[in-house]
């Protein structure tokens, strides 16, 4: 009698599937088991089971965790689909699919069996469409029919881009939907987590959740809604890389379900793809508030007496006296970007990062903006001793700092809550849900200049989203100072959305950047400054065999971070499968040692 053998695979960058044989018990495709690996004892996901192997003397499965399976042969082929599009193993990509407790060994008691949650049922033609023309709350009422529909045939995911988001959204719909309503995230604890994976798996239900919640959705799966799919928190910034929006497509078209997306304003890609009849329109542009710019002197970041320049100051004047509700937006946080010594120079800096510590008057310390490493500071230079001890730079805490010295009769709040008459906060404020519902008169938006000169080709879009969902918000008018009237984004700001995106795409057409050409970005990093350095000439000599247009190696920024060092290759090629592909081989061969390797898909 032969033996069964079951592919086993494991969480960890080796994409290779190992051979384990059964020697008892019931063991078949996605049940978790308990095997020796590399002399450790791990959990394993098993992939396949045959009768033949070409591995001689193999181990034994030592148990099965679980006596059904963790995962369906859907969720499987699912992710070998993914491995297609993604330079990671197949191990890596399943294991995202299970809850983290039960990466472990953590058995699911009995009575929650999965075993008979797996229904699979027929599909009707899918419906990919952009909804424009609304504001948060109206959208949500839009999502409410929708689920209602979507709920008869089967479960629907709701992804949001921050917790604050699905807490909002919770309060809006768990009146209508207080039995199918599951929250899944990763704020949630261990036991909870598991809890509410278990119960997805069981009827209809609709799952609130943010960037990972997709990556466990449930077979009966009718529907899946993306909200804000503009927002940068949808791209996952550590390993594995992916952003949602390209996960959410694969799997609409896989199961052949509706795949809706929402927001102020979609992002160029997705743009690119309303153009090209691959996703409908629905809606109409809104009205809204005019946003005015105007050539001021916004800043001097280093001469602090002209931070506040008379524009601005007679501006805040003219609505403070109409008694409006101001917001004035920045885009650097704390109070100083530089602590400096006058009298030998020495600026502090992150003893991990090769970054200044930017100053908090908050708490009174240094910070490091990459790795959170606070320091106390004294008030005796720690080099020459002697206390000429300043600040430079301008961020938020000193542009409040010196906007209480022009009105010291009004309270200048810079804190989340949008509650005083005169609320400072910085860009990122417009990426939660902090602002939906307030009561906001005039906004002012500074900083433009130093927010476009940032190196990346994203800056010009993500400013003019930032504008649009200001102008909507505001009862009156949105003010931008800045000192380059000439930028192309000024001109068309106040024009409907299809002059402004058609410019953008006409420019990364011609500079050949996303969506017309894909870029790949692979990083190495490492505590030897010098081998890392020939490890990423080893890694651009083998994307350049491969008929990629590479540049590099660059440093990144900061080039050393926690204590490694960072070098940078960037790969183009027309085709994101091809470079995917090469990606992937490249990465493979490339030998890693003490030196890791991460790669982002654009």
């Amino acid at each position: 009698m032969r033996r069964r053998i079951a592919r086993v695979v494991f969480n960890l960058g080796v994409d290779k599937e190992f051979d384990y044989y059964i020697s008892r018990g019931k063991v078949d495709v996605g049940f978790r088991v308990w095997v020796e690996f590399n002399h450790k004892r791990r959990v394993g996901l098993v992939t396949k089971v045959t009768s033949t192997s070409s591995v001689r003397n193999l181990k034994p499965i030592l148990e099965a965790i679980d006596n059904f399976p963790t995962i369906s042969k859907e969720h499987l082929k699912f992710a070998k689909l993914l491995k297609k599009n993604y330079p990671y193993s197949l191990g890596e990509l399943l294991f995202m699919m299970i809850p983290p407790p039960l990466r472990r060994k953590k058995r699911i008691p009995s009575t929650d069996s999965l075993s008979s949650a797996f229904p699979h049922r027929g599909r009707k033609e899918k419906n990919i469409c952009f909804i424009r023309g609304k504001n948060f709350l109206e959208r949500v009422k839009l999502y409410r029919k929708k689920i209602e529909e979507k709920l008869k045939e089967g479960s629907v995911i709701l992804c949001l881009p921050t917790f604050e988001y699905v807490e909002k959204v919770k309060e809006l719909l768990s009146n209508f939907f207080s039995k199918e309503l599951i929250i899944l995230h990763s704020y949630q604890r261990s036991k909870e987590f598991l809890s509410s994976w278990v119960k997805l798996k069981r009827g209809n239900k609709l799952i609130l959740g943010m960037r990972a919640t997709l990556f466990y959705y449930p077979l009966n799966l009718s529907c899946i809604i993306l909200e804000e799919e503009a927002s940068p928190y949808y791209f996952h910034p550590e390993k594995p890389y992916y952003h949602l929006f390209d996960i959410a497509y694969l799997l609409s078209k896989f199961k052949n379900i509706d795949f809706i997306l929402g927001g102020d304003y979609p992002t160029l890609n997705t743009f690119k793809m309303i153009k090209e009849g691959k996703i409908s329109l629905k809606g109409r542009e809104r009205k809204l508030k005019h946003v005015e710019v105007v050539r001021a002197k916004t800043f001097n970041y280093y001469k602090h007496k002209t931070i506040v320049n008379p524009l601005l100051k007679e501006l805040l004047r003219k609505h403070l006296e109409e008694k409006k509700r101001i917001l004035i937006l920045y885009s650097r946080k704390g109070f100083a970007s530089f602590i400096k010594c006058l009298k030998c120079g020495y600026i502090y800096m992150c003893p991990k990062c090769f970054t200044p510590l930017r100053y908090s008057l908050r708490e009174k310390r240094g910070e490091c903006l990459w790795c959170s490493y606070k320091e106390n500071l004294g008030s005796l230079c720690k080099i020459c001793n002697s206390g000429y001890i300043t600040t430079s730079g301008v961020g938020i805490e000193r542009l409040a700092y010196y906007l209480r010295q022009s009105f010291p009769e009004v309270e200048f709040s810079y804190s989340e809550e949008i509650n005083h008459l005169v609320n400072l906060a910085t860009y990122s404020i417009l990426d939660s849900s902090s602002l939906i519902g307030k009561d906001i008169d005039v906004a002012f938006l500074l900083g433009s200049d130093y927010f476009l000169s940032r190196i990346d080709f994203e800056t010009t879009l993500r400013l003019y989203i930032y504008l649009k969902r200001l102008a909507g918000l505001v009862k009156e008018k949105v003010y931008v100072l800045s000192e380059n009237l000439e930028h192309y984004l000024w001109e068309l700001v106040n024009k409907p959305l299809e002059a402004f995106y058609t410019k953008e795409v006409h420019l990364r057409k011609e500079a050949r950047l996303p969506p017309y050409q894909h870029l790949a970005k692979i990083t190495v990093r490492g505590k030897n400054r010098n081998r890392l350095l020939e490890k990423a000439n080893q890694l651009y000599n083998l994307l350049k065999n491969s008929s990629l247009e590479v540049f590099g190696p660059v440093q990144e920024f900061p080039f050393r971070l926690r204590g490694k060092f960072y070098y940078s290759i960037i790969a183009k090629s027309k085709s994101k499968l091809t470079l995917g592909k090469k990606v992937k081989e490249v990465v493979e061969v490339f030998p890693k040692g003490s030196y890791k390797i991460a790669v982002v898909l654009r």
